[in-house]
């Protein structure tokens, strides 16, 4: 990928200038981030061929997904055949963060808002002490909310 990106066949999204993201990494999750082009199509192709060769691994062609922001329709159905994957909404969740909604809509919270009340709520009726409760909330706050704070501001709406 890295040399890809070298050679111009390949170009990451800028963030304000100063960032370029072209992949996101985690475990067995990769996420490409580039421009909706034939050009970039192919390069992704010729990428995910060479890891096959190099390393005899396969790639999951049936988890792989194309997702399309501000792209046509008809384009991502045709790269989508071209890289054996399927088109889903722009709407998702990559490492438990929603990408693609809008986080000033207080709506787009309530998905995390709910995990969290649930997680908080099957311990209402347990006689916890002071320091148990607040050992419980900094666990559930940090693996759930924490990180996607980290990536999003929350309004005070929400934070209320």
């Amino acid at each position: 990928m890295r040399k890809s990106i070298e050679i111009g066949e390949f170009r990451g999204f800028g963030i304000s200038g100063s960032c370029v993201v072209d992949t996101l990494q985690f475990a067995n999750d990769m996420l490409l981030v580039g421009e909706g082009s034939w050009k970039h199509v192919w390069a992704i192709k010729a990428v995910l061929r060479a890891f096959e060769l190099v390393l005899g691994l396969g790639i999951n062609y049936h988890n792989s997904k194309l997702i399309g922001i501000n792209v046509n329709n008809n384009f991502l159905n045709v790269a989508s055949y071209v890289l054996s994957s399927k088109v889903k909404d722009c709407n998702f969740y990559f490492l438990g963060i929603p990408i693609g909604c809008n986080p000033r809509n207080s709506l787009s919270w309530l998905p995390l808002l709910s995990k969290t009340k649930k997680c908080l709520s099957g311990w209402k009726n347990h006689f916890l002490s002071m320091r148990g409760r607040i050992t419980l909330l900094k666990s559930i706050l940090s693996s759930l909310t924490i990180s996607t704070m980290n990536f999003y501001k929350m309004s005070v709406k929400v934070l209320n």
